[in-house]
């Protein structure tokens, strides 16, 4: 049986009929979201409209089934302003719509068939009322328009309202914008929220109906642009124009409605459409010639709007901001580059970075990129940089994290965050764990490691977003970052190479100097072509011409343009600035809705931004101007709770301050968040300065006495805010104290802040805290009685050793003497020994790290001397330790005796800790300073024993990597792969990033070893990305040198040549003797390899310099490398008897020990040079000796190798190796 063929879609035409039941009649209109007829239902034989939705290849299963659901929600409409929905029905995966039929016309059309004029305020008010109790209705039955318009809005011959496509929006899957699906008239009625990909409620529907009412009684929109971007942004930011701007017959009450409607944020709006009609209908009865009072008093801000509307700030709101002017050319680059994250192509740098001058524009484009992005897939976080907050640890990425974190449900928030990722990311944003529950926390590492595995975890879940959905992470005022953001930043630019996450941010160039923290980090980005520059030139005259026409919606002269311009040189925010001033001085006017200028003579514009402002200010009240001060004090953001509480006047007052503020347009809402949890009001409101320059310009006018008054009272009421809670952010508490002249006060709030920075590794900070409160400490300290100065000496002695430890770990060398001296005249003064003793120790670990060993033993030795005499066994097993390490070091074999006393104080205070770390330097001590490999191994295996037993992972890690040592100090590099592998697993099962980043690195020193240099140079490189996003100076140097000798081992010298002069000259500025001793090494060999008298000359300077720094240091397998390296040379010169002295030198030292360290030179190496050398002078049995010395030690070596391929690369690919072979066999 033949079924009988329904119509498809490309078939659907007039006269068809749909279902057996709507007959096609005629085609009503068409647009992008389908086309509507006329038809006939011939079962119940009525008129309808018949809605078709087009979509390219129709509609998948869910997206129909999210349609049907949100059509039976409306089918439960029955109201008579609302168009009635009928049926549901579909067609080949292309639903349509049954809906009544209501002839008549839009409220477009007939909105325009009023032009040129305005449709009469008695036709639009009432078709108003109808619009609002449609809402009324479908809000009250949970059903959201989401694309309300004029053209959704019917009109009947008989001016019956109805409002119709409810909830289309949603039915068609937009809830969240796109740019794609954007077009300009639903640009036009779009509230913020939904702009801002967020969900939004009903409100967003009040909104679209103010933008309906700007435009019905005024003619025009309240935002318009060239596309619907331009349009969006400002929704978002711009500021509205009042509409009697446009239309002065408008009454103050009626616009104080739509201006109420079109408020930002949605809680400023009306709660709902019922309250909207109460106010209209006073408007109403009015125009009907009825009384009707008002049900709803004036809001404060109608009532001071009413008093000051004749005033001259009134005026400022009739200036028509939020156009970006000048810019095309940088938004056009930006947009492309959003648009290659967002389809995943990995060519291109992850940071752009816009700079320039203050008010030049900068945070409008991150605003405009804001936008698009957001509505081209891209999920936005955003974190803002301020003065008052720069000392906080991470603040500009913890703000991002936090607010993300609210906005998330919790199983995103569990994808996002595995692994060691929660643990570290809950450091900087504990509301982690009111998401996810208790959050366990990560395995304890070395402070350097924590610090690495922080920067790496909490860049790794900014990539997991970007994973899911592309990411851009905007960052404002970068020059007021601190320190550990911008690290954090940098690890994550040099992390998201090739990801969908952008990170824009912008900064004053100008405000900075070249070697603040923000130009040194920016400098690191570029050098590894990770940021690209967006610099900011102020606009042409041109440009300026286009911005007073937008900002005064009216052509502007020559003359005009020509007197703006002079003064602001094109500075976006100094001419939006002048041009306000110029209204509040009244040199231009506002006539007949249009601006013009008073006189026609050359305007009067003050010479400077800051001019204008004052001037402004000069204008409002006092009450206002002292509590703009105040908030000046505050910073650029602040709260109305803290506000309050620190100022003199009555809440009434300050509402009335804040009003006039908002009026001047010296201040602006920030946000609101629904039900905080220590506000007074229940609401947490934040507020701001428009522009840093306003608070710059109100806090440098302040005299010091009042500057201090100020910020003791921010300080009081920061405290009494905080009530019996710890203080969330101390180190503005002490910021204030401090610049209230109360630094007594502020100690307490520095030690807490240097804690908490301590705590998330954010060390520069903790160390400026620490130092801060120690200085005035010192400083107080002059006026204390003898008791209450040895109590303030004690806490500062306790504040230096905790600078001292962070500078240590910092490698902040010169800093860290200069604290190390002051402990120990703290420690005299207080006539403390063991104190002393303590600060010994580790003043001669800094001379040890730094290579001045005698200078380290003499002072260790001085304090084991105290610590024997006063039996202080802890001090004594410290001193011990550094002098066994300064003779380990030496390669002198009484450090065993030193080591062994230090450990058996271990023992015997039951250190387990510290006697599994000294059990593993004996072990050390037996490799390469007794040469007993297998005693060596027994310690370190005892070591390993103790590390498993304390549960001490990470120096289980550290052990096994000693053993790998060990492993390549007798040249069993197979073995030391092994075990280098075994660390790495452990590392990386703690999350210990830095740790990992040393076993990679040794691993390529076992394949150099073993002649793989491909696999070497991979293995360094993979270290060298650990050390970089660790910030990791000292390993990245190490890795420097070590491709510097693949590459030049491997022919590429010019490479090789810039890898070790940067290792040289790094090593120089870090002081750090190893390194030192490294870098000229290998440069050394470098100059050799070059060849030529002034590249060998050069070698031999360098050597000569490894030879006196060497014996300075007593460093004798130095000395030994450096006599070699200077005897190749002269050999190369053909100065065969001077190349003898120091061949024979090298070869005497190397015969005093079993194995040698080095990466770059073999004992091969030095007996085979020796015997070329002999050989030179015509000493051929002593030439051929050494050859044979050379041959075994090259064959004992090869035979460790278990691998034959492994050992025919040993053989055959070491340059060294390959000619000791060949020699041999011509011998």
């Amino acid at each position: 049986m033949f079924k009988r063929r329904q119509p498809t879609l490309s078939t659907i035409s007039l006269g068809s009929l749909l279902h057996g039941r709507y007959r096609l009649q005629e085609q009503l209109g068409q647009g992008g979201a389908g086309i509507v007829y006329k038809a006939e239902d011939e079962q119940l034989q009525r008129i309808v409209a018949l809605k078709v939705l087009t979509t390219d290849g129709g509609m998948a299963a869910d997206k129909l089934a999210r349609f049907r659901s949100e059509a039976l929600s409306v089918a439960q409409l029955n109201h008579p302003n609302i168009i009635t929905l009928y049926d549901y029905a579909e067609q080949e995966a292309h639903p349509y719509l049954v809906m009544e039929y209501v002839p008549g016309q839009d409220l477009w059309s007939l909105d325009n068939s009023y032009a040129p004029n305005l449709m009469p305020i008695e036709v639009s008010l009432p078709i108003i009322d109808g619009i609002l109790a449609a809402l009324e209705y479908s809000h009250a039955h949970k059903v959201i328009h989401r694309d309300l318009k004029p053209e959704n809005v019917m009109i009947t011959p008989e001016g019956q309202v109805k409002v119709m496509d409810f909830g289309l929006a949603r039915i068609q899957g937009q809830s969240r914008l796109t740019q794609e699906g954007l077009v300009a008239g639903t640009a036009s009625y779009l509230a913020p929220e939904l702009a801002l990909g967020e969900p939004g409620d009903h409100r967003v529907d009040l909104y679209a109906l103010g933008v309906m009412m700007y435009e019905l009684l005024t003619g025009r929109l309240p935002f318009s642009g060239d596309d619907p971007l331009s349009v969006v942004s400002q929704h978002i930011h711009a500021p509205v124009v009042p509409p009697q701007r446009y239309n002065p017959a408008i009454s103050a009450e009626l616009q104080a409605i739509v201006l109420k409607l079109l408020a930002k944020h949605a809680n400023e709006r009306y709660a709902h459409a019922g309250e909207v009609r109460r106010e209209l209908a006073p408007l109403l009865a009015e125009l009907r010639g009825e009384t009707i009072a008002s049900s709803i008093e004036p809001e404060p801000a109608l009532a001071l709007s009413l008093e000051v509307g004749a005033a001259q700030q009134a005026l400022l709101d009739r200036i028509s901001r939020g156009k970006m002017i000048g810019r095309e050319a940088e938004m056009t680059e930006l947009k492309r580059r959003w648009d290659r994250v967002r389809r995943g192509e990995s060519e291109m740098e992850p940071v752009l970075l816009i700079s320039g001058e203050a008010g030049i524009g900068k945070s409008r484009l991150l605003r405009e990129l804001q936008v698009y992005a957001g509505l081209r897939d891209g999920y936005v976080l955003q974190g803002i940089a301020r003065e008052e907050d720069m000392g906080i640890p991470y603040n500009l990425f913890a703000t991002a994290l936090r607010n993300y974190i609210r906005e998330q449900p919790m199983d995103t928030l569990a994808r996002h965050a595995p692994g060691f990722i929660a643990g570290e990311v809950a450091k900087l944003a504990p509301q982690l764990g009111d998401k996810l529950g208790y959050i366990p926390p990560n395995p304890p590492l070395s402070a350097d490691a924590e610090r690495a595995r922080l920067l790496e975890q909490v860049s790794n879940f900014f990539l997991n977003m970007a994973n899911e959905r592309p990411v851009l992470l905007l960052l404002d005022d970068l020059h007021f970052a601190d320190p550990g953001s911008l690290e954090l930043l940098e690890t994550l630019a040099r992390s998201s190479v090739g990801s969908s996450l952008l990170i824009a941010g912008a900064y004053r160039d100008v405000s900075v100097g070249f070697s603040t923290a923000i130009n040194h980090h920016i400098a690191v980005l570029a050098v590894s072509e990770l940021v690209y520059r967006v610099p900011l030139a102020r606009l042409p005259d041109t440009a300026v011409r286009q911005m007073l026409e937008a900002l005064l919606g009216d052509p502007v002269s020559d003359e005009f343009v020509r007197s703006i311009y002079d003064v602001t040189e094109g500075n976006p925010l100094f001419v939006e600035e002048v041009v306000k001033n110029l209204a509040v001085d009244g040199q231009i006017m506002l006539r007949d809705g249009h601006w013009e200028q008073r006189d026609t003579g050359r305007l009067h514009v003050p010479g400077s931004i800051k001019s204008v402002l004052g001037g402004r200010l000069k204008r409002i009240k006092k009450s206002t101007l002292e509590l703009l001060q105040l908030a000046a004090a505050i910073g650029r953001t602040f709260t109305l709770d803290l506000l309050t509480e620190a100022s003199p006047y009555s809440e009434e007052i300050i509402e009335a301050a804040f009003e006039e503020a908002f009026l001047y347009q010296l201040i602006e809402m920030n946000k609101i968040v629904d039900q905080a949890h220590n506000s007074r009001y229940g609401l947490d409101v934040t507020y701001q300065f428009q522009h840093a320059i306003i608070r710059e310009t109100l806090y440098e006018e302040l005299r010091p006495l009042r500057r201090r008054l100020l910020h003791r009272r921010v300080a009081q009421a920061m405290e009494k805010l905080a009530g019996d809670q710890p203080i969330e952010k101390p180190a503005v508490l002490a910021h204030h104290f401090i610049a209230g002249g109360r630094e007594d006060l502020a100690v307490c709030y520095l030690r807490q802040a240097g804690d908490n920075a301590r705590q998330v590794h954010a060390n520069a900070e903790a160390v400026d805290y620490f130092r801060q409160a120690r200085e005035i400490m010192e400083d107080a300290a002059l006026d204390l009685n003898e008791s209450d100065g040895r109590a303030n000496l004690v806490q500062r002695f306790d504040l230096l050793s905790q600078e001292q430890a962070i500078l240590h770990l910092m490698s902040d060398r010169s800093r860290e003497l200069e604290t190390l001296e002051a402990l120990l005249e703290a420690a005299e003064a207080l006539d403390d020994q063991p104190r002393w003793v303590e600060v010994m120790s580790w003043l001669a670990l800094y001379y040890w790290h730094i290579g001045r060993l005698n200078q380290a033993e003499k002072v260790a030795r001085q304090g084991l001397e105290v610590a024997q005499k006063n039996n202080d066994r802890r001090g004594e097993q410290y001193c011990l330790e550094q002098i066994a390490r300064v003779l380990w070091t030496r390669r002198n074999a009484d450090s065993m005796h030193y080591a062994a006393q230090a450990l058996l104080i271990a023992q015997e205070l039951g250190d387990r800790r510290r006697e599994g770390r000294l059990t593993e330097l004996v072990g050390h001590i037996y490799t390469d300073t007794l040469h007993d490999p297998e005693r060596a191994a027994i310690y370190f295996e005892q070591a390993l024993a103790i590390c498993r037993e304390t549960g001490n992972r990470l120096e289980e890690a550290w052990t096994l990597w000693g053993m790998g040592g060990l492993a390549m100090f007798v040249n069993h590099y197979v073995r030391a792969l092994n075990l280098y592998e075994q660390a790495k697993e452990i590392s990386e099962s703690m999350g210990a990033t830095l740790q990992v980043g040393w076993d990679v690195y040794d691993m390529g020193n076992a394949w150099y070893n073993l002649g793989d240099y491909e696999a070497a140079r991979t293995h360094y490189e993979q270290a060298q990305v650990i050390f970089n996003s660790s910030h990791h100076q000292r390993g990245k140097i190490y890795a420097m040198i070590s491709l510097g000798l693949v590459l030049m081992v491997t022919g590429q010298l010019d490479p090789a040549s810039t890898y070790l002069e940067q290792a040289m000259r790094q090593g120089e500025e870090r002081q750090d003797a190893s390194l030192i001793f490294r870098s000229y090494e290998a440069l050394a060999a470098y100059y050799q390899r070059l060849g030529g008298d002034d590249n060998l000359t050069y070698a031999i300077r360098l050597s000569n310099q490894v030879i006196k720094l060497a014996v300075e240091g007593d460093h004798f397998e130095h000395e030994l490398l450096g006599h070699y390296l200077r005897s190749t040379s002269l050999y190369h010169l053909s100065e065969f008897d001077d190349a003898f002295k120091s061949s024979n030198q090298a070869v005497g030292q190397l015969e005093r020990l079993t194995y040698i360290h080095s990466l770059q030179i073999s004992a091969a190496e030095i007996y085979f040079q020796h015997s070329q050398i002999l050989a030179a002078l015509g000493e051929m049995a002593q030439a051929q000796h050494y050859l044979q010395q050379a041959y075994s030690e090259v064959m004992r070596k090869a035979k460790l190798i278990p691998d034959d391929l492994q050992r025919r690369d040993f053989l055959q690919n070491v340059p060294v190796n390959r000619q000791i072979l060949k020699a041999n066999r011509e011998s």
